[in-house]
């Protein structure tokens, strides 16, 4: 007798898909910086890491870069001048290296590095003489903001490389020195910081080149100073640091502009403050500083990007164990607890480690009954 079809009918099955064992620690100790410093400062070219100036008991003029490809250290030509506690920025390919302390002195010093051809030039003086200043580049001109001389400054001088030209803008609203500074989206993020000997800050301010304006922002949870700091798809990651003068920092932040929130990420792997950061590829590299008993060389790699999971809809059951944080867009998924999906996305592991977890979907299939 031939097979025919009986019917059609429908069965609901649920499935489970298993992830195991997923690190998602995202920091890589890489080489170690060839010498051991601190009050540092860094700048990218075409991928590199070129870690300028310092001190490790002298006031230095290193000039040392860093292959990320590699992870390779190259000695290059010295600063011509010999200080720590200074900033740098980069603008057309060109580092220009500005303020800072000698030993005697606060500086006004301003000198250019070019990485093509390893020479360094004088260019026109910073109007104020300062050190602990920070920086940023908008529109090809850098501003240097805050910083200290005889007292706290809320200095934001404008330094335009093309007219090898300096000018006043908008103070920033609290005085400060030892503070952070990142840009995103052409506005300048100023976080951190001291204004006494004592006062650890948790100020965050905007300052916004176009309109020469400063606003207000969210504190970063940590108040604290000698920080560090680096941008990864628009997001701001504030590093290090510490908040007395005998406790350094391991601390990670993330502040979000858009959103103007918060969060706290894996911390560093080692507590350290007077340090300086790097990005290259979207990771940032943490160099050098004080660990609260000697000098640092230390190199230490955060990846921010977060590990995608599994594309989930809304309703869709979640459930894991593990030491971990998981989220899918604003929702926490917590560890343990089948958890109901209210909005799709993907789950995405933000730290830690998953040991194991599985994801209910139901499914309808139509089957044929043949005989």
């Amino acid at each position: 007798m031939p097979w025919k079809q009986i019917k059609n009918y429908t069965k609901t099955v649920i499935f489970q898909s298993v992830s195991i064992s997923k690190n998602a620690n995202p920091w890589t100790t890489k080489a170690n910086m060839p010498t051991a410093r601190d009050f540092l400062t860094s700048a990218v070219v075409n991928n590199k890491i070129y870690v300028i100036g310092g001190y490790n008991g002298s006031y230095l003029s290193k000039n040392e870069e860093y292959n990320p490809v590699t992870n390779t250290w190259a000695t290059k030509a010295d600063m011509p001048t010999t200080r720590d506690q200074l900033t740098s920025s980069v603008v057309n390919n060109k580092i220009y290296v500005i303020g800072g302390y000698d030993g005697s002195s606060y500086l006004s010093k301003n000198e250019e590095y070019d990485p093509v051809t390893n020479t360094w030039a004088t260019k026109a003086d910073m109007p104020t003489a300062r050190t602990y200043a920070a920086s940023g580049v908008v529109n090809n001109k850098v501003y240097v903001i805050g910083g200290a001389s005889s007292s706290y400054l809320s200095k934001n001088e404008e330094y335009n490389p093309v007219t090898n030209t300096w000018a006043t803008k908008a103070n920033m609203p609290t005085a400060r020195s030892q503070l952070a500074a990142a840009v995103v989206n052409n506005k300048i993020y100023v976080i951190g910081g001291k204004n006494s000997s004592s006062s650890y800050l948790s100020k965050n301010e905007e300052y916004d080149p176009v309109t020469n304006t400063w606003a207000t922002k969210a504190d970063i949870p940590t108040a604290r100073d000698a920080l560090t700091s680096g941008v990864v798809n628009n997001k701001i990651y504030v590093i290090g640091g510490r908040n007395s003068s005998s406790s350094v920092l391991s601390k990670n932040e993330e502040y979000d502009p858009v959103t103007n929130t918060w969060t706290t990420k894996e911390n560093m792997p080692a507590a350290c403050s007077h340090l300086t950061a790097g990005v290259v590829n979207n990771k940032i590299y943490v160099i050098g500083g004080y660990n609260g008993s000697s000098y640092s060389s230390k190199n230490e790699e955060y990846d921010p990007v977060t590990v995608l999971l599994a594309p989930v809809k809304s309703g869709d059951i979640v459930y894991y164990r593990g030491n971990c944080i998981v989220k899918v867009d604003t929702q926490t998924i917590p560890s343990n607890i089948p958890t109901t999906i209210v909005k799709g996305g993907y789950l995405t592991l933000e730290n830690g480690t998953l040991e194991y977890g599985w994801l209910k979907k139901q499914h309808t299939l139509n089957v044929k009954i043949l005989f």
